[in-house]
């Protein structure tokens, strides 16, 4: 089967970049032929390791984001990325059997190939637009123009906690499927070696993610000041870059806790699964996050996991009792979790296996793929 998978940029180290990236290479494992089309695509900055044999086309290398200097341009950069959406479409020459499109606006890509084409349109939805789902009369023209897209997809995938949205949004019903994770990668994780170069003696917090607002980096520091007055040796290891970082770090300074909060920067993939070893907790503190792989990585190195309740992963790790849900903002509940796990280190023994192996039993990009695969099928 001939595939052609559209992102809008690949440009940085994201979750939903890793989710598409993975699942090329494992359709190309399972003998399908795969191609990726992107507004801008920096092999560098993007998963290096993952992208490398793929056949990944684009209109540039890195994409301007103006919304990063000013918030007030961010409908300059939705028009732009729109814009640039029409202007993929001359990219892609190939006739497929599918087209596998993922964040916006990689839907108005998809949907005017299929109108040259006739070439069905999967659509793995990893959350609708914010902007669709708002009630501002403002962008009423973008949600119809949305609407009108997506009639004219064929399918829609996506993770539970985006399935009321979707019913309601577009009438129709989606099909669920989970990301993966690699499996063996992250269970080679040798903790020492973190605990080693950081000179760590005590508990270690960790977090993994872009630094930007949503993921709410500044409640686990506020949670840490709480912490430290009853364990004191405790550090904060935070894993990843972004825009948020000066603030974050105006923040440990303010709450004098220089001594207690590690900022690694940028962390190469393989040795991620070393940072999740050295974890005698992962936290995962989003906002308005319609999945996260990293959860589950962390269970997969045999981390115990905190996650907020506003994440699509809390609703499979409370179904499954393999991890805590904790209501999002509230940096003295996440103190009170975190100083009681720290405290009872059989529950934390608990947590670690009953997550390692529901991980190992349930996830992987194989079983992933071939359920995507599967939907493929159905569509031609």
């Amino acid at each position: 089967m001939k595939i052609a998978i559209i992102h809008p940029t690949f440009d940085f180290s994201g979750g939903a970049e890793k989710l598409v990236l993975y699942l090329a290479n494992e359709l190309k494992n399972q003998g399908e032929e795969v191609d990726v089309y992107s507004i801008s695509f920096n092999e560098k900055k993007c998963y290096p390791e993952i992208n490398k044999n793929l056949n990944v086309q684009s209109l540039m290398r890195d994409f301007s984001y103006p919304s990063t200097k000013n918030k007030l341009l961010l409908p300059y950069e939705f028009l732009l990325k729109i814009f640039y959406a029409y202007k993929l479409v001359g990219k892609i020459e190939k006739k497929y059997d599918v087209i596998n499109c993922h964040n916006f606006p990689a839907t108005i890509t998809a949907v005017k190939v299929k109108e040259k084409s006739k070439t069905p349109v999967v659509w793995y939805c990893h959350e609708p637009l914010d902007v669709v789902r708002s009630n501002n009369i403002l962008f009423r023209f973008i949600k119809n123009y949305d609407k009108k897209i997506v009639e004219k997809i064929d399918r829609i995938v996506t993770y539970s906690y985006n399935s009321d949205s979707i019913k309601k949004l577009y009438n129709t019903d989606p099909f669920i499927a989970y990301a993966g994770i690699d499996i063996n990668q992250f269970k080679k994780g040798d903790g020492s070696r973190i605990k080693e170069k950081y000179k760590i003696a005590g508990n270690v917090l960790l977090f993994v993610g872009q630094l930007i607002e949503d993921k709410r980096v500044q409640d686990l520091i506020k949670a840490l000041e709480i912490v430290k007055k009853k364990i004191p040796d405790v550090k904060l290891i935070l894993v990843g870059d972004g825009r948020y970082k000066e603030r974050l770090v105006n923040l440990v300074s303010k709450l004098n806790l220089e001594d207690n909060v590690i900022f690694t920067g940028f962390v190469k993939e393989e040795e991620l699964p070393d940072y999740y070893a050295s974890a005698d907790i992962f936290l995962n503190p989003a906002i308005k996050q319609s999945w996260g792989l990293v959860p589950f990585e962390a269970m997969a190195a045999g981390a115990p996991v905190i996650v907020s309740s506003d994440t699509g992963a809390a609703t499979v790790i409370q179904d499954n009792d393999i991890g805590i849900a904790l209501e999002p903002l509230r940096p003295e509940v996440w103190a009170k979790k975190i100083i009681e796990l720290l405290e009872n280190k059989e529950e934390l023994e608990l947590m670690s296996k009953k997550g390692n192996k529901w991980v190992k039993d349930n996830m992987s990009w194989e079983i992933f793929a071939s359920k995507i695969l599967n939907i493929f099928k159905k569509m031609v």
